[in-house]
């Protein structure tokens, strides 16, 4: 699997995930990345936005965004 995100002022790296994503290798990728990546790409000013694939909607990880 491969995870990435992409914004106005560019892109990430690319992250490879061994095996299936479940939630809370998600939210291991987000403590890792989320922040460097949105400041990077979106300077002070920026939104995350992911779609409902169900790691995204996991309880657990709607609480860790919280």
């Amino acid at each position: 699997m491969i995870w990435a995100s992409f914004g106005w002022g560019g892109k990430s790296s690319t992250c490879f995930i061994n095996g299936r994503m479940n939630s809370n290798g998600y939210r291991e990728v987000l403590k890792i990345h989320l922040v460097d990546i949105g400041n990077a790409i979106g300077g002070s000013d920026w939104i995350f936005q992911q779609d409902n694939a169900l790691v995204h909607q996991a309880k657990v990880n709607l609480a860790w965004f919280k």
